[in-house]
């Protein structure tokens, strides 16, 4: 029998394209393709050599941006053979979105395992009838063991070791000593919430929710703010802030009242004196040191937000937090059946992002005006996959708070005598105290209920709002046990 020479292999040159496209478009797509695929994976002559050419620099611990692979091509002498600067600019303008890169690496894997067991098959047959072989039974033994092998070296994910896995939890605990914190993330800048939070950490989503008004966008600015800023155990970092419901000028005005402890609505209005006007030129210097990077988009689709967050990593690779405010007013840019389905997806979307990138995200909603005194998770609109995707979420609850349902019952009947009075006026008399200390009169006492923690327990931080200047703070401890033990707060 005439040898058999094969004239075709599998192979997908489509999905070579857009792998190599996504890891030249984004550095954290460009390390999880080169963590994942090798150059076997590849049979395109071009695609092998940027392949290559990331792997060189993955292996340097050097910069996997698209100006470094240039570089990189030219140092290995294959920048011809690629077409230079200008096929990778061609692979970048033609570069979609993100969305089946991993079903793309997924496939090249299976065409590499499908293309080496044809060729084997190929090599064995040729072999059999060259008489290569004894016997059949050796010949079986033989391609028994080949193929099993091949069929072995297919990747099989997901699965890491007990060793792997108590690997990280010793460094995770080593960096906290070195650091000198207890926190597995982001410290929020506020005590009580660190407690019962342990960080802001990366992969999870964490979803702020309250009724309208209560305080959970100053909350998030507050944690943006203080995580941009860092402290004396993190360096500063950048973070995102997307907002689909203030503009930019309105958040600076929120963030520089914080910072200058000066009237929201004084600053808005330009009603400002002398003396003010020093503290908030200070307050303004002070904040433009801080990276924090904010972007209005108010009628914007996830996935243009998906592809500014990676596209800002790509740049900045330190990327700390992105927060988005609110989830009610984003959209998938598809015409859904339900909100629900539509909150559902840009919900998963999220979850996605903070697992892909390893950084935490910060959601914020809004709850359902019900009968319950207090919100509670089944409160939040369209809740059941915002719950699910979710790693964490807080609950805001102010008494004070004109929406709830017992401020309405009082309105509506002032005959009828108030159940909580005299838990109303102790919270006043104790935010009242507080509040001439810092100066602002207009000060509320917030309960920030974690009701769900997927790696935890769960528990309540007793936090100071201070709305004129649009800033949250730790009470003094004796104020929050005093004030927990009064309302039952364990």
């Amino acid at each position: 029998m005439a040898k058999v020479v094969l004239t075709e292999t599998p192979k997908n040159l489509e999905a070579e394209k857009y792998v190599i496209a996504n890891a030249l478009a984004d550095v954290a797509a460009a390390k999880f393709v080169v963590n994942e695929l090798t150059i076997e994976d590849f049979t395109d002559i071009k695609y092998r050599h940027i392949f290559e050419a990331f792997l060189h620099l993955y292996n340097q611990n050097k910069s996997l941006g698209a100006s470094s692979l240039v570089a990189t091509l030219s140092e290995l002498n294959t920048q011809e053979i690629v077409g230079g600067s200008d096929f990778i600019n061609e692979l970048l303008n033609e570069f979609i979105d993100f969305d089946s890169l991993e079903d793309n690496i997924r496939l090249l894997q299976d065409k590499r395992v499908a293309r080496d067991l044809i060729i084997k098959t190929n090599d064995l047959t040729n072999k059999y009838f060259s008489n290569k072989y004894d016997t059949d039974l050796e010949f079986l033994s033989a391609s028994e063991n080949e193929i099993l092998n091949i069929i072995r070296s297919r990747r099989v994910e997901g699965f890491k070791t007990l060793k792997d896995i108590s690997s990280r939890v010793k460094s995770n605990i080593a960096t906290m000593k070195e650091n000198g914190s207890n926190l597995l993330g982001y410290s929020t800048g506020l005590v009580e919430l660190d407690r019962i939070t342990n960080g802001m950490q990366k992969g999870q989503v964490t979803v702020i929710a309250a009724r309208p008004g209560v305080g959970k966008t100053a909350l998030g600015l507050n944690i943006c703010y203080n995580v941009a800023k860092g402290n004396k155990n993190e360096p500063k970092k950048p973070v995102l802030l997307f907002s689909a419901e203030m503009g930019e000028d309105e958040i600076g005005t929120r963030l520089l009242a914080a910072a200058s402890e000066i009237s929201s609505i004084k600053i808005s209005s330009g009603n400002v004196n002398q003396d003010e006007m020093i503290k908030l030129s200070e307050a303004i210097e002070k904040v433009s040191e801080i990276p924090l990077y904010v972007n209005y988009c108010n009628g914007t689709t996830i996935g243009e937000i998906v592809a500014k967050t990676t596209k800002f990593y790509s740049e900045h690779p330190d990327l700390a937090l992105i927060m988005v405010d609110y989830i009610g007013l984003i959209r998938t840019g598809q015409r859904e059946e339900s909100t629900r389905i539509e909150i559902g997806k840009i919900s998963h979307a999220l979850k996605k992002l903070a697992l892909d990138l390893k950084i935490p995200v910060i959601v914020i909603s809004q709850v359902r005006r019900t009968q319950n005194e207090k919100p509670q998770m089944s409160d939040l609109k369209e809740s059941g996959d915002i719950e699910q995707d979710a790693d964490k979420v807080i609950l805001l609850y102010r008494s004070d708070y004109e929406g709830n349902p017992t401020q309405k019952k009082e309105e509506q009947n002032p005959a009828v005598p108030q159940q909580n009075a005299t838990s109303n006026q102790t919270i006043e008399a104790d935010k009242q105290a507080e509040a001439r200390k810092a100066g602002d009169p207009n000060t509320s006492i917030i309960e920030a209920s974690l009701v769900k923690n997927r790696n935890g327990s769960t528990g309540t931080a007793v936090l100071f709002f201070f709305k004129t200047f649009q800033r949250f703070a730790d009470p003094k401890q004796d104020i929050v046990m005093d004030y927990k033990l009064k309302h039952s707060i364990f």
